[in-house]
């Protein structure tokens, strides 16, 4: 396992691309932003599942695995084929390795400037 790369800002970029991701999860972060009273689990749930239903558009899929394929240390088709507990086991991993959250913030920032030019 490895941290994230430079690399990687670019494949989350065409994974958004393919999947639509980001428009995906813009709503359910308003609603859980505008809820006085939310469950974390009710949140949870649906922003689980809305990645998921994004990331299973045509063309998603492979752009996920490509993702994934340098913090894991194995080519995309290896991914594709790992035991679902196997693959959990390793997304726990990377959360541990790699600072997601200050990579998706710098990621966001990104984002929010190639939208202005």
């Amino acid at each position: 396992m490895t941290n994230l790369k430079t690399t990687d800002v670019f494949k989350a970029f065409r994974l958004d691309k393919a999947s639509n991701l980001r428009a995906e999860l813009i709503p359910v972060i308003q609603k859980a932003a505008e809820a006085e009273k939310f469950s974390v689990e009710e949140l949870g749930i649906d922003f689980f599942l809305t990645i998921f239903e994004a990331l299973s558009e045509k063309g998603a899929e492979s752009s996920f695995y490509d993702l994934l394929s340098g913090p894991f240390e194995m080519d995309a088709e290896e991914i594709a084929n790992l035991d679902a507990d196997k693959f959990v086991e390793l997304l726990g991993e990377l959360g541990k390795v790699s600072n997601i959250p200050a990579f998706f913030n710098a990621l966001s920032g990104l984002i929010t400037l190639k939208s202005l030019t």
